[in-house]
């Protein structure tokens, strides 16, 4: 649906209407798992506008980001028949909030205006203000990522190992003014445990270093063991459901126990205190896909959720520089070994064989159904042919439309896949051809291409299949 400025103070009233009678699809039944799929159906690529009465809005937007505070601005939400107001609205990122566009990545809140609302209220009136059962969203804007599905395809592919945040294709409109082709990530916050974990809500920890002073620990947040006190733990991990001393002693001592119990006392307590198949799989995900942007490397970007058993999970974050385009922290050698890493997570569970031969194991499953070339060329053409035309139309992107089809297809040799996709370079240097149809590409590109990546890396890890 298309609004025009004209219409723009009509949607307003009509918005705050619905939103106060929860939604056009209201209901008194408590929200269900799946109502969020509608968003995140990503078999199109949605349209997503966004209004606000402020001509300045960007500006504004701006200077809060870089307040200390952050406040969040006052905007219209409309996605096809959902229309909310007033949604919070700032922008979010640190790296990525630097690019110099307009194309900046959002943060949206549904309840942030409702003083007697928040996310972890369970207040009747409360119930209803959400997105499809959602109350935050993210639109990331595709920061050094030339092919707009890095995060994309590996959130896809980790979410069948474990529980992981979605992700959809979004053309972002502010204003009727279209912004740029976007990735809708959901957030990792009380929604998304009590859909994964159960309604019991337990304790969420961000693992984002907050401070900038110098203390013993890390670059980020990698586990180390601080000692009892929990104000030195305060820097590095958020916990971001609400304020439970006993919530900061669980997750002390799940530190203790990785740290500074013996190989046979950390044996006999582990599985009480970790889903460890979901420790195993992030660290083979991330070792596997390069992306060292997180735990495994920058030892940030990631959360743990203790569950109303006492179980800690991992949840995964900020894909965007999977594929081997972050190295701090991480091997540069995209042959290294899945058994790299120097952090508490790897030390421990690589040193007993117990949960080497484990992690082994899922390497070996990743490798096998989901990280070799045929399944990732099929599904790298697909969404390429899905984004194109939302990618060629946005004028704000850090890469030019060149630079896309070589992230994708830059290849030594003819590509064809089991449809017969037509994939391959042409005879004239810098050319690709895909389902008939003839695209430039910029063969210097520094950013090695995905299926370049993926044919280099399953290569180096063959001897790790199945």
């Amino acid at each position: 649906m298309i609004f025009t400025r004209n219409t723009k103070r009509l949607l307003i009233v009509i918005g705050l209407q619905l939103l106060l009678l929860g939604c056009t699809q209201s209901s008194t039944e408590t929200v269900a798992v799946d109502e969020s799929e509608i968003f995140f159906d990503d078999s199109y690529v949605h349209r997503v506008d966004l209004y606000f009465d402020d001509e300045g809005w960007y500006e504004t937007l701006y200077e809060n980001h870089r307040s200390t505070d952050d406040p969040y601005t006052a905007a219209v939400f409309s996605h096809e028949n959902y229309s909310f107001y007033p949604v919070g609205t700032r922008f979010k990122g640190s790296s990525s909030f630097g690019y110099r566009s307009q194309k900046k990545s959002f943060k949206l809140d549904v309840n942030e205006f409702f003083e007697n609302c928040n996310i972890y209220d369970k207040l009747p009136e409360c119930e209803e203000l959400n997105f499809y059962g959602l109350r935050k969203i993210n639109f990331n804007n595709g920061y050094k990522d030339p092919s707009f599905m890095r995060e994309k395809i590996f959130f896809d592919i980790a979410g069948k190992y474990f529980p992981t945040v979605r992700t959809v294709f979004v053309e972002l409109y502010v204003n009727d003014e279209y912004l740029g082709l976007y990735t809708g990530v959901e957030q990792p916050d009380e929604v998304f445990v009590a859909m994964n974990y159960g309604e019991e809500i337990g304790n969420l920890f961000e693992c984002e270093r907050i401070g900038n002073d110098e203390k013993r620990g890390t670059f980020g947040s990698d586990l180390s063991y601080l000692g009892e006190d929990e104000e030195a733990y305060r820097e590095y991990y958020e916990l971001k459901t609400g304020e439970d001393p006993a919530a900061w002693e669980a997750l002390i001592h799940f530190i203790n126990v990785f740290n500074n119990y013996s190989d046979e006392a950390f044996i006999a307590e582990v599985e009480h205190i970790a889903d460890v198949d979901q420790f195993l799989a992030m660290l083979a995900l991330n070792s596997i896909f390069a992306n060292y942007d997180s735990y495994s490397g920058s030892q940030h970007n990631y959360y743990i959720y203790e569950d109303s058993e006492g179980i800690f999970h991992p949840i995964l974050w900020d894909g965007n520089e999977s594929f081997g385009t972050f190295t701090k922290g991480g091997p540069r050698d995209l042959g290294a070994s899945p058994l790299y890493g120097e952090g508490i997570l790897e030390q421990r569970f690589f040193n007993i064989p117990e949960y080497k031969e484990r992690y082994l194991k899922i390497v070996a499953e990743i490798l096998e159904n989901d990280f070799n070339v045929e399944n990732m060329e099929r599904i790298i053409t697909n969404y390429a042919d899905l984004i194109r035309e939302s990618v060629y139309a946005d004028t704000q992107k850090q890469y030019a439309e060149e630079q896309f089809e070589s992230a994708l297809y830059y290849a030594d040799e003819p590509l064809v896949d089991d449809k017969n996709l037509e994939l391959y370079r042409t005879e004239n240097e810098g050319e690709v051809r895909v389902r008939g149809q003839t695209y430039r590409f910029d063969k210097n590109e520094s950013v090695t291409s995905l299926l370049e990546f993926v044919r280099d890396r399953s290569e180096a890890l063959a001897e790790y299949r199945i």
